[in-house]
């Protein structure tokens, strides 16, 4: 379910008492909705905050029952917003929202946050990736490269 997948959606059924045909149309302000029902259940049952090393660098997940990237999503390091680049890499699966860290250094240290927001509440979970998290997850990323 994304942009990709907006429009309008037609099923016919026939037999030999008749035809009916229904549509449905998704674009929109029915996407819209859809999208924010979307949100609310991906933000109510995001999980915690895990790490995984990549052979390019530590991506941090965060486990839902959907994700898609058109839901209302955003990452922080400390207080500051991050953006899809070269350095950061936003994406995720349709069970999972990712960020991934390529090539970590030492200013990459601190709070990661994702928050998914709907039209009614917001929900935020934290992961700490410095000290001895950041040293463990550094190493495993060093090991797979």
């Amino acid at each position: 379910f994304s942009l990709k997948t907006t429009g309008v959606y037609k099923a016919t059924i026939s037999d030999d008492r008749g035809k009916d045909m229904s549509q449905i149309d998704i674009s929109g302000k029915t996407f819209d909705e859809a999208i924010n029902k979307l949100s609310q259940l991906a933000g109510a049952s995001a999980a915690e905050l895990v790490i995984k090393c990549t052979a390019t660098g530590i991506q941090l997940q965060c486990h839902m029952k959907y994700y898609t990237s058109e839901m209302n999503i955003s990452w922080y390091h400390s207080e500051h917003k991050l953006t899809h680049s070269d350095k950061t890499v936003i994406g995720g699966t349709p069970a999972m929202a990712t960020m991934e860290v390529i090539e970590p250094m030492e200013k990459d240290k601190g709070a990661y946050s994702i928050v998914i927001t709907n039209s009614e509440s917001s929900h935020k979970r934290t992961l700490d990736l410095s000290g001895d998290v950041y040293e463990k997850a550094y190493a495993e990323f060093q090991k797979l490269k």
